[in-house]
């Protein structure tokens, strides 16, 4: 952000807001809304400026006295963050609307919201770490509220609402079209007192559960060591004290023969945690470069050495997202452990919270991130190593590897495809194995560049760089897709191929 603007710049870079909800609910909505996710923005609550809103309004004025005098002056307020703030210019045009709904539903961005005085003030109490509800965490996708996970040992978690549940209606409300901030208000009341879910689920439809209200504890972390001396943490989130809190489980773990940290359902949090947590686990280097508009690109460092060298396995699925994905992808792109489960949600935004005037609130997206090598997140997620549906079939995976000595570093297997440019298949040739470009620049971070001129493909990883001719049996061309031996690039990149005939997949290790 630039000096001459009258906020303060620090606070806009101090969180990763969690997944994809608005502000008030955050993933954690009044079902499972409201607690530790929400101390996520706890930090980076931006006061009312005392000079009032920026200066020099332009078009924002066009559109005084056509909405009731506190709406109009709330809309003018947030005219002025979006227009000075937002991750992306913003043409004349998309600031014209004349509601608060209209422009910011006409941004197309699910992570930019508005909130009511009511729903910012239960947002704060929320900060507490305990609400009464039914313990689901929840997003908005299209016009549909949906279920990211559980929280568990909750009223939702035992009568069996699972991740990627759509939740249409609460005592018969519907909440199709509706906002997060809806849900938990409907879905929030007296611990004892009953609500009824309308709830439908690929495969199964539609139907309807009755839950009992309670008050729901959020743990951040929880550990235990296994008999067979693997050690186990679970993250639910990245709040102020994840990063200590996981320092204090790997301290009560003692000596492991190897690791698993479960990311699985995890929603994100703080920025700043994000980094504090992967410092565990990777060495001193970049974790996250943040991208802020009219910015150079922000590379924030771990400190200190993890604990490299211990066979390490992270779990995760479809709802791993946010800070959640920086940790995931910097073990990733450090080799120091490999992934095992579902692609991640893929939320590579920065968000932070604007106090208004009139007691409510802005969340605004002021930022996106990359991986430490600059692999992007947002709209695609983490390739997981080795994907796995089903959470027992995840860990008892992650069990086999631990048991079978996994070495620290970046192990991926490919399946034989039939030419399509998937990223995670091979093709034979003469008898022997290529994959996409893709392959390497996708899933490996690897940097691949096509110098057509030359006839050539450079790829660079790390200290490593390689040139590959365009044929000459090393690179081919179908169908406007790149495919490279992969033999020559891993073990040019300073890794190892193995050949399993028999199952005919093929395993990268680096």
């Amino acid at each position: 952000m630039r000096a001459n603007k009258p906020f303060c710049r620090l606070a806009l870079l101090v969180l990763l807001i969690t997944l994809v909800i608005t502000l008030a609910g955050g993933p954690m909505a009044g079902a499972g809304g409201g607690g530790q996710a929400h101390t996520a923005f706890l930090t980076s609550v931006v006061p009312v400026p005392q000079y009032g809103p920026v200066q020099g309004r332009g078009q924002a004025q066009s559109t005084a006295a056509q909405v009731p005098g506190e709406e109009q002056a709330v809309l003018e307020e947030i005219r002025e963050y979006l227009r000075h703030y937002y991750v992306d210019p913003l043409p004349p045009e998309k600031l014209e609307a004349k509601t608060i709904r209209a422009l910011l539903g006409g941004l197309g961005d699910p992570y930019t919201a508005y909130l009511e005085p009511e729903d910012y003030a239960q947002f704060l109490s929320s900060l507490q770490g305990s609400f009464n509800g039914v313990g689901l965490r929840l997003e908005k996708q299209d016009e549909y509220i949906v279920v990211v996970s559980p929280i568990r040992d909750s009223p939702a978690a035992r009568a069996g609402i699972q991740t990627g549940d759509r939740i249409l209606a609460v005592d018969g409300h519907s909440l199709v079209g509706a906002s997060v901030e809806r849900a938990m208000r409907l879905m929030r009341g007296e611990a004892g007192s009953p609500v009824l879910l309308t709830i439908w689920r690929e495969g199964r439809g539609r139907w309807e559960v009755r839950l009992v209200r309670e008050t729901v504890h959020l743990p951040s972390v929880s550990w235990e060591r296994w008999s067979d001396g693997t050690g186990y943490i679970r993250l639910e989130d990245f709040a102020v004290r994840a990063g200590e809190e996981v320092g204090q489980a790997l301290r009560e773990l003692g000596p492991v023969k190897g690791l698993i940290l479960d990311l699985r359902g995890n929603p994100g949090g703080l920025l700043e945690a994000a980094v504090e947590v992967a410092q565990a686990f990777v060495p001193a280097g970049p974790v996250v470069q943040v991208y802020e508009r009219g910015r150079a690109p922000e590379t924030l460092q771990a400190k200190a050495n993890g604990r490299l060298g211990l066979p390490l396995v992270v779990l995760v699925d479809r709802g791993t997202a946010s800070a959640a994905e920086i940790v995931a992808g910097a073990i990733q792109d450090y080799r120091t452990g490999v992934l095992v489960g579902e692609r991640t949600f893929g939320k590579g935004s920065v968000q932070a919270v604007f106090e208004l005037h009139n007691g409510g609130a802005l969340k605004l997206s002021v930022a996106r991130y990359r991986t430490a090598l600059g692999r992007e997140v947002d709209g695609r997620g983490l390739e997981p190593d080795y994907p796995v549906t089903g959470r027992e079939d995840q860990e008892a995976q992650a069990r086999r590897l631990l048991a079978q000595g996994l070495r620290p570093g970046r192990t991926l297997v490919l399946v034989p495809g039939n030419g399509v440019s998937a990223p995670s298949v091979f093709v034979l040739r003469q008898g022997r194995a290529y994959v996409p470009l893709r392959f390497f620049t996708e899933i490996l971070g690897v940097y691949g560049a096509r110098q057509r001129e030359q006839g050539v493909v450079l790829l660079r990883y790390g200290p490593h760089e390689i040139l590959l001719k365009e044929g000459a049996g090393e690179v081919w061309v179908a169908d406007g897709t790149l495919w490279l031996p992969l033999r020559r690039v891993v073990e040019g990149l300073g890794g190892s191929v193995l050949w399993d005939a028999g199952k005919r997949i093929i395993t990268t290790l680096f």
